[in-house]
């Protein structure tokens, strides 16, 4: 495809200190069978030779090449650039560590044609190790839903899937599995403001009103290595990132009762465990007083009364700890 002609994919491919991964990684993207796709690297500010090799690499699909001087701070940041850069109607954004199969496009891209209220298409993932080597399945991470669902493909109402499904967990877990549609992307997000969550808050706002299909296939390789583990402490960022996708979902969806009930047990929980393994970090306490004002702002009282618990929490907490007491 010359990069004249208008590509039916935009592949976006955000890095941060990913230059042993990239290689494979870029050939993964370039030898897919499905070639009418431009191809958008992002570089956010990486310390080792990631530059070089995004340099060096040559191929006509190539479009941009974009490397920031300061990091961005947000990896849902660069998604938004990559974003606005993209001419396509479809996007993929392409995890830096992560692969694929040959057919990922090839088998995704068609499942939009003639379907306008098809908002997103995803396919299973296997798990890779540092070495490439498969080390297992996602089908893990759904396996306490109970069901069979995600051994066979379906297509779903996407306001049901957020209810059902999004706001108790991440069941999208990976974005290098997943092409949507690129006008409705939510470009005025505050990007920065998400760590751990801004994933799921795309993916709920992409689909809303809409459907998505998922294939059973492991046709993306999501690689878990030792810069993916989240150490414990990041918990306390999750609990607030879990907080800001509930206010941000309710002004922007409106949730219902139900939803909002299924989102008070999943920041409950995560706090209850924070509590109990004693992981509030120093930096919590403002993180925590930074999104209060906005709780404050919303008439739901026992979403007020549940960041107020929190709150409890945290000073028990530290009032033990200066005591002593565990």
């Amino acid at each position: 495809m010359s990069v004249t002609n208008q590509p039916a994919v935009s592949v976006i491919l955000p890095n941060y200190n990913h230059a042993r991964f990239l290689p494979d990684r870029l050939n993964s993207i370039l030898n897919q069978t499905f070639s009418q796709f431009e191809l958008i690297l992002l570089d956010d500010c990486s310390t080792d030779h990631s530059r070089q090799i995004l340099s060096e690499v040559s191929d006509p699909r190539i479009t941009h090449r974009i490397f920031n001087t300061e990091n961005s701070g947000s990896p849902f940041a660069q998604w938004n650039r990559g974003v606005q850069l993209a001419r396509a109607p479809l996007i993929w954004i392409a995890e830096s560590d992560d692969l694929c199969d040959a057919t990922f496009l090839e088998k995704l891209v068609p499942y939009f044609d003639g379907h306008p209220d098809l908002a997103l298409v995803y396919c299973q993932s296997a798990i890779i190790d540092s070495n490439g080597s498969v080390a297992g399945s996602q089908l893990g991470w759904t396996a306490d839903f109970g069901s069979d669902r995600w051994n066979t493909g379906f297509v779903a109402d996407g306001s049901a899937e957020i209810s059902q499904y999004l706001l108790r967990k991440s069941t999208i877990p990976n974005a290098s599995a997943v092409v949507f549609r690129r006008d409705l992307f939510p470009s005025d997000l505050a990007f920065s403001r998400f760590r751990q969550t801004g994933d799921t808050l795309i993916w709920c706002l992409i689909i809303a009103g809409k459907q998505l299909r998922f294939l059973p296939d492991s046709l993306n390789l999501h690689r878990h290595h030792q810069e993916t583990v989240r150490a414990g402490t990041s918990r306390s960022r999750r609990l607030i990132d879990i907080i800001r996708l509930s206010l941000e979902l309710e002004r922007r969806l409106g949730l219902t009762r139900s939803d909002r009930n299924e989102l008070i047990i999943r920041i409950d929980s995560l706090a209850g465990d924070m509590e109990k393994e004693r992981v509030f970090p120093n930096y919590f306490f403002p993180l925590l007083l930074s999104v209060l004002p906005h709780v404050l702002r919303q008439p739901y009282f026992h979403t007020v009364g549940l960041v107020l618990k929190t709150f409890i929490r945290f000073f028990k907490f530290r009032i033990q700890s200066r005591l002593g007491i565990r």
